[in-house]
């Protein structure tokens, strides 16, 4: 399957005729989040697991935050700029799938209701280690939104703009210049010029650049301004912003990696469903279909019961039985033809399987037809770091 752009499945999902833009917006940012997730396996060597945090694209001028890791857990100025994240793990229990899911009270975090967080097969932490990998997701997340609201240029294209970014580190810094190391994108510059009106922060607050060093971990924001609104030559490259994170690298980073969100599925409420990666098994390669912009899109998650052709059936969380009939046996089709792809990862009885489809509301939501669907996937874990074949859930 080729890669499915941003603008491929605006197209698919545009609405005919009026009075559908109120569920335009949500429906394509849902269908294009849930295919981007999917594409990060389209080729095992190219996996990456930066999905943790969706990054918009531009062809023009953008500005670039880099996480940098630090190893200080020194106190400085109060919060300022943003509120302190702070995270409570009320519980850890075995789920349904034998994985070990906490129950988890936030403060001042981006995380929505009914939330919880898994670790993934073999992954064993103590409370104390879960509880700072959370706060660094929470941290990076208020990090992201500070930058989104303050830095940012919406609105119509321009020459310079802002997005969220990678990681790195602090090698040099003195009153004119910063040079970073950055692992996760080697093609930035790696030293900048100071400019008189950037922004060092830690914890939140604005602070004196003689408060970094050599070694300190912190998110820095490049300005990047392009030719042309569209993109083209790249004309200057910039520091706005630096902000020293809380802990080290590895908790924004790699550890990352060794937990996963769940919530309620989209529109089905009463089951929950994994933010994970995963191997496509439906569509491979065909157009994107219109959409029906009176149809809602639901996601449902579950273990496959039974497998008869083109129609098999996934049990949800709740315990709820959906059946779904396919245009074709995509199972088979995927085991013979496209398994040697994903490391001879095959679907069996047993296997968790997430179903994306578009429904009218009033329809019976756990019988999908193939007129139905958008996305079958087959859900599995992945550790960024790890060479290793890839594992079904």
């Amino acid at each position: 399957m080729g890669k499915i752009t941003v603008e491929q499945a605006i197209i698919a999902s545009q609405p005919q005729g009026s009075g559908v833009f109120s569920v335009f917006t949500t429906k394509t940012l849902h269908l294009i989040r849930a295919r981007e997730s999917y594409e990060l396996l389209q080729k095992k060597h190219t996996r990456n697991w930066t999905r943790l945090w969706h990054l918009p694209k531009f062809a023009l001028a953008i500005v670039v935050v880099v996480v940098l890791a630090i190893a200080s857990g020194t106190a400085y100025a109060t919060y300022i700029l943003w509120p302190k994240p702070a995270v409570h793990i009320n519980n850890v229990q075995q789920n349904q799938f034998g994985r070990q899911e906490a129950v988890i009270d936030f403060e001042h975090c981006h995380v929505g209701k009914d939330t919880s967080y898994e670790l993934k097969m073999g992954v064993n932490l103590p409370p104390e280690e879960l509880t700072k990998i959370l706060e660094a997701r929470c941290e990076r997340a208020q990090i992201d939104t500070w930058v989104d609201r303050t830095l940012m240029t919406h609105g119509d294209f321009t020459k310079v703009h802002v997005i969220p970014g990678g990681v790195g580190t602090i090698t040099h810094i003195d009153e004119h210049t910063m040079t970073i190391e950055s692992p996760n994108a080697p093609d930035l510059p790696a030293t900048h010029t100071i400019p008189t009106d950037i922004q060092f922060i830690i914890d939140g607050s604005k602070v004196d650049r003689m408060q970094f060093k050599v070694g300190d971990p912190a998110v820095y924001v490049l300005r990047n301004t392009y030719e042309t609104e569209r993109g083209g030559t790249l004309l200057n490259t910039e520091l706005v912003a630096v902000v020293k994170l809380n802990l080290p690298l590895d908790y924004y980073t790699y550890k990352q990696s060794l937990i996963t969100e769940r919530k309620p599925c989209y529109g089905n409420p009463d089951d929950s469903c994994r933010m994970g990666s995963a191997v496509p098994l439906y569509p491979r390669g065909a157009p994107l279909k219109q959409l029906d912009p009176d149809n809602q899109l639901f996601e449902i998650e579950g273990k496959l019961l039974t497998h008869h052709g083109a129609v098999f059936t996934i049990q949800g969380t709740s315990g709820k039985i959906y059946t779904v009939t396919a245009p074709y046996d995509v199972i088979t089709d995927h085991n013979a033809n496209y398994s040697a792809t994903y490391d001879n990862i095959k679907v069996a009885v047993g296997d968790v399987l997430k179903v994306d489809y578009l429904q009218h509301t009033d329809a019976d939501h756990t019988a999908i037809s193939s007129r139905d669907l958008s996305d079958i996937v087959i859900v599995i874990d992945l550790l960024e770091g790890k060479d290793g074949p890839l594992y079904k859930y």
